[in-house]
């Protein structure tokens, strides 16, 4: 590249610079001389430029260096903040889904246990239920005697039992507290050689009857009845025909009744 430089340079000298000098060896010796210290000065140029040149391109080619050293840098740091996030990611990920599987895990334990609490709770309404059937039922008596009684309706005051309360001791009429299927009894006896005609009765209607027809003294009458009742529904003894009852402290004169 020097050496292009340096003939450029001889090149562009002009002609009128050597027309200066008249022929002869002085005169060619000088310009030999001025020609040689120009060239030398030219040379020293050159130099000067080529170094300053490169000085600079070094410098040029470091700062590229360093930008390339930091761009490097750079993303390296980059990659490792997107792997750090990715990391993260996948730790979050993971997390959610155990979270999910949890939740997952909870619920279906919440609906076992609903449906375990549900069971529960119709198995205790059907043993409630059953229950109470079965503790629906009474038995109630006449502990004192009347040999002039007509009325229409014969209250049983004295109770024996009367589970789940549907009888009343004051009208001696039995409510049924639930549908279902009732069994009643009436046992009754006369005062002496009295007839005595009763009726059990549902809703008014009287459904079977006992008969004391007074051909012996105190002769007992008696019969039962299996009723379908609805909840309501009343059940009493009614007074068809004859008079008078007769009973003890222990009563002879009953009436029961009680859910199937």
């Amino acid at each position: 590249m020097l050496s292009f430089l340096v003939f450029g340079f001889v090149c562009a000298i002009p002609s009128s610079c050597l027309s200066r000098f008249p022929d002869g060896n002085t005169q060619n010796t000088t310009f030999r001389s001025e020609t040689v210290v120009t060239k030398t000065d030219v040379l020293r140029i050159l130099l000067n430029q080529e170094t300053l040149m490169r000085m600079t391109l070094v410098k040029d080619v470091h700062s590229l260096m360093k930008d390339i050293i930091d761009m490097k840098v750079n993303l390296a740091t980059s990659k490792k903040q997107l792997h750090d996030a990715m990391e993260e990611i996948s730790i979050l990920k993971s997390e959610m889904n155990n979270t999910i599987t949890s939740i997952k895990a909870d619920v279906e334990k919440s609906q076992k246990s609903q449906l375990n609490l549900s069971a529960a709770v119709s198995s205790l309404s059907l043993l409630n239920n059953y229950a109470l059937k079965t503790k629906i039922g009474f038995t109630a008596g006449i502990t004192t005697l009347s040999s002039t009684w007509r009325g229409s309706t014969l209250v049983f005051p004295h109770v024996v039992t009367n589970y789940g309360n549907g009888y009343n001791s004051s009208t001696g009429k039995f409510t049924a507290p639930t549908d279902g299927t009732y069994v009643f009894f009436v046992t009754v006896t006369p005062h002496g050689l009295r007839a005595l005609y009763l009726d059990i009765v549902q809703n008014g209607v009287s459904k079977v009857r006992s008969m004391s027809h007074g051909s012996t003294a105190y002769q007992m009458g008696s019969n039962m009845a299996v009723l379908q009742l609805d909840k309501g529904d009343s059940v009493w003894v009614r007074r068809l025909a004859g008079q008078s009852y007769y009973s003890y402290s222990v009563p002879v004169t009953t009436f029961s009744g009680f859910l199937l």
